[in-house]
């Protein structure tokens, strides 16, 4: 199916990126659980080497997830990324946070969000798009 099918010049297909597009949802909403429930003091992110991320990019691209489980993935993740970002008090926006990957500028809470979960899901929707 398309869902499985690579596109020239993309290493990605649709199905790599729409699960890695929950998977790291999920994560970076744990984060931001996390970063509350220790008052910021949690470390945070991940490299592109976690093991987590990369078993579910292989689990996706060796064709063993289909739409529904996508879709499912998708949904909830989106459904708790919500209830993260509600737990977040402007206040706290401007707090600093501690990143677990080296080479990244300092960033507070409003950066983290941008970043890991506007931003790289932003990219990925730009990646999807581009394919279909």
């Amino acid at each position: 199916t398309q869902l499985h099918t690579h596109q020239p010049d993309e290493p990605w297909t649709p199905a790599v990126i729409m699960l890695h597009m929950g998977e790291a949802r999920e994560h970076y909403t744990n984060d931001v659980n996390r970063l509350i429930d220790t008052d910021f003091q949690a470390i945070v992110g991940r490299s592109t080497d976690d093991p987590r991320r990369i078993a579910e990019i292989a689990r996706a691209a060796d064709g063993r997830v289909d739409a529904a489980e996508i879709a499912l993935k998708l949904s909830t993740t989106q459904e708790l990324m919500v209830k993260a970002v509600m737990r977040v008090n402007n206040e706290d926006l401007g707090r600093p946070i501690t990143l677990a990957r080296p080479g990244l500028p300092p960033m507070n809470v409003h950066d983290f969000l941008a970043r890991f979960l506007v931003g790289h899901h932003r990219m990925h929707v730009d990646q999807l798009a581009a394919l279909l």
